[in-house]
């Protein structure tokens, strides 16, 4: 039963952006984990771009049968994640455009 509900790519979209939420609100907490690590700025770029690809993975993959297009679920979580990324460093952002443009033009 669980297999069925969850092949349902838009069940999936709606944990996904639950699980979002849930990092989302937890953000201070893990970046106070984060600030204590041997290396604050390598963790904080690791981690971000971790969320970045994972959740732009989550959003490729289960929009190609529904009728949100990638690049709006993309937005979407990228609005949502606000919190957690918010310590990108410019790096990171110019990393986040370049990747966000070759979202948008090359689909």
């Amino acid at each position: 039963m669980l297999y069925t509900m969850l092949k349902n790519n838009y069940v999936v979209l709606i944990f996904s952006f639950l699980g979002a939420f849930i990092l989302n609100h937890f953000a201070p907490d893990i970046t106070n984990i984060v600030h204590h690590t041997g290396d604050p700025s390598t963790t904080t770029v690791f981690l971000i771009l971790s969320v970045l690809f994972g959740f732009g993975y989550l959003a490729n993959k289960f929009t190609t049968k529904t009728i949100i297009p990638s690049f709006v679920a993309i937005m979407l979580f990228g609005l949502v994640l606000g919190d957690i990324l918010s310590p990108a460093t410019a790096i990171v952002m110019q990393v986040a455009m370049v990747f966000a443009n070759l979202i948008l033009y090359l689909g």
